[in-house]
């Protein structure tokens, strides 16, 4: 990431490689926090960290 405190909707659904309505709904689900500020919704850096530390891994099976 880069040094951005936050980012916004369309722009953190791209790094994340989600839709921004899968990103909305993240949003409305309280997943993923976000800020408005003067009425655009933007999601700080620290949170897109703390919700790819936090989501479940996984392995495909028969991978090694």
């Amino acid at each position: 990431m880069t040094d951005r405190l936050a980012y916004s909707v369309e722009d953190a659904a791209h790094l994340l490689s989600l839709s921004r309505s899968q990103l909305y709904a993240f949003l409305k689900d309280g997943l993923i926090v976000g800020k408005k500020l003067g009425g655009r919704t933007v999601i700080p850096r620290d949170e897109l960290e703390r919700f790819l530390v936090e989501a479940p891994s996984y392995t495909l099976a028969g991978d090694a």
